[in-house]
């Protein structure tokens, strides 16, 4: 059985597809220079079994793959345990874990092209549609955040004090992170 298991781990570890970048600073110049969001992918390909198991059923797929990249820049941030990473390479990816507050495997975060998160997902049962159509969904919610931006920035007074209450209201703490500037213009 302990066989099998390793099998199962060296077959499904990394995104084997070119579709998936590996490098931080390239991700995100390309997804600012084609106006994408980034799907952040954080996994332990080769000792999570959840890992290895939405890369297989979903993340890894050629439906994934020919479907996603119309919309996202894709970038996996791998944390493997049995292909050791140089020092540099380990230490940049566990400065982009703290970075985005990610706290296990798998994770995926959902960014704009400036790589501010606007959500955080985890494992999600079903295969590669389902997990593009909840994206597609959740990409919409992150175009009425840059509107509800767009607006707060053009209001002032009470109106805008509510305006950012109802905009961070629907956020997480882990997302309002990222929008600190907001907390302080309710402070004014």
């Amino acid at each position: 059985m302990f066989f099998r298991l390793i099998l199962f781990f060296m077959a499904t570890s990394g995104l084997v597809s070119a579709a998936w970048l590996t490098d931080f600073t390239a991700a995100k110049a390309q997804a600012k220079e084609q106006n994408k969001d980034l799907l952040i992918a954080f996994t332990g390909s080769d000792w999570d079994a959840w890992s290895a198991k939405f890369l297989k059923d979903a993340l890894g797929t050629d439906e994934f793959l020919a479907a996603a990249p119309e919309h996202f820049i894709l970038l996996q941030i791998d944390f493997p345990i049995h292909q050791e990473p140089d020092e540099e390479a380990k230490a940049k990816r566990e400065e982009l874990k703290t970075h985005f507050g990610v706290k296990g495997y798998p994770t995926l975060v959902l960014t704009d092209s400036a790589a501010v998160p606007y959500s955080y997902l985890k494992y999600q049962k079903g295969d590669a549609k389902s997990l593009i159509e909840m994206l597609q969904r959740t990409q919409s919610a992150r175009v009425r955040r840059d509107n509800a931006l767009k607006d707060i920035a053009e209001l002032t007074g009470l109106e805008k004090a509510d305006k950012i209450s109802r905009l961070i209201t629907n956020m997480t703490p882990q997302i309002l992170g990222f929008h600190s500037e907001l907390i302080d213009q309710l402070k004014k």
